[in-house]
């Protein structure tokens, strides 16, 4: 199996996932409750060929590709001028993985504003 990302820390992030998924043996968990549906939607010998996949599982970085993202309200801080938590990003964009991880390092948060402190320092 091969999963192409858009990124090296996506690429990090899936590899993380797919060791956990193969760790916990959580592709027999998703069987059994598929089994446990009205229709199943994946036969058990299937699941074996998506067991095998993941475990030998190549991940490639293509940076053409448009990056995974989530919702900007995932980032959240607190501003370093008066203490207020915050949430979400100034330009209300979904954040991509790579963003995330920046907006979660010490050097980002050691400068963090609200808007209010933001507007009152003049900062840009």
């Amino acid at each position: 199996m091969k999963t192409i990302v858009s990124s090296e820390a996506e690429k990090e992030l899936i590899r993380r996932f797919i060791e956990v998924v193969n760790d916990l043996d959580r592709i027999k968990d998703i069987e059994n409750v598929d089994s446990n549906t009205k229709q199943q939607s994946i036969s058990s010998d299937e699941y074996r060929f998506i067991e095998n996949g993941f475990l030998n599982c190549k991940i490639e970085i293509d940076n053409v590709l448009h990056p995974i993202t989530q919702d900007n309200d995932i980032i959240t801080g607190t501003c370093s001028e008066c203490g207020v938590e915050t949430e979400g990003t100034y330009d209300q964009n979904d954040v991509s993985y790579d963003d995330y991880l920046g907006y979660n390092t010490k050097e980002s948060q050691k400068d963090w504003l609200c808007e209010e402190c933001e507007e009152k320092l003049g900062v840009e």
